[in-house]
């Protein structure tokens, strides 16, 4: 139950982290607290054992290869969500 709490909480920080490219701005696009973008994903990847991003020389994030699934699954999900009505 608590893995599964932690992915549903992350999925959508998680599909808008990377577009973002940094916890500030994902932050002002779900509306949430910056300490909120980096939280979620890291409860995700604790629930997952696997690391989803990764910053580069700049300090830019980079989706790890396990990223990538993960958020091409957030994706889908936060537009099947976002279809309900």
């Amino acid at each position: 139950m608590a893995r599964r709490q932690g992915i549903g909480a992350g999925v959508p920080v998680v599909a808008n982290r990377r577009p973002c490219r940094a916890d500030a701005a994902a932050a002002r696009r779900l509306d949430v607290d910056p300490t909120t973008v980096g939280r979620r994903p890291r409860a995700v990847e604790t629930a997952l054992n696997a690391k989803l991003f990764e910053r580069d020389a700049d300090g830019r994030l980079r989706a790890t290869d396990a990223g990538g699934i993960v958020i091409r699954r957030a994706e889908a999900i936060e537009a099947e969500v976002c279809n309900l009505d």
